[in-house]
């Protein structure tokens, strides 16, 4: 490597090539390696509403039930299970799912195929950054939920 040109433009074609061969010998170097995949798909806290538990057509299902549906789906660290009353009359349950191995690609079809019970609209599953953000969710209206 010789000494950098006076030129602005000619320093910029001679840093420019330098990154391009930089780049050139990274591909070659990483041929035949698998990429690193660095992308974690694993969403540890969830968030499970099982939405118009008292429906005459559907079963009813305690709050013990629930928690073993849900500790054979996956590796759970803690499951928090509470029930909120509509306005109208009827009520749903809100679930806390604090797990070590729930795939943001799988989870969704694994929790309804597991709650067959309630048609697919009818369960909302959403991933959340935090365990007290879904401990305060479920938490809101009942004082003695199922932990």
């Amino acid at each position: 490597m010789g000494a950098w040109p006076k030129g602005r433009r000619e320093k910029r074609r001679l840093l420019t090539k330098r990154v391009k061969e930089a780049i050139k010998e990274e591909k070659k170097g990483s041929k035949g390696k698998k990429k690193n995949m660095s992308k974690n798909t694993t969403r540890q806290f969830l968030l499970v509403t099982l939405i118009h538990v008292e429906t005459e057509k559907r079963r009813r299902v305690e709050k013990v039930v629930i928690e073993q549906r849900i500790t054979n789906l996956f590796q759970c660290r803690s499951v928090i299970i509470a029930r909120e009353n509509h306005e109208e009359n009827g009520f749903h349950y809100h679930i806390g799912i604090w797990n070590e191995n729930a795939s943001k690609n799988t989870v969704i079809k694994k929790i309804r195929e597991k709650f067959c019970e309630w048609d697919g609209r009818c369960i909302d599953v959403r991933a959340h950054k935090g365990w007290g953000s879904v401990c305060k969710y479920v938490l809101k209206e009942d004082k003695e939920p199922r932990v």
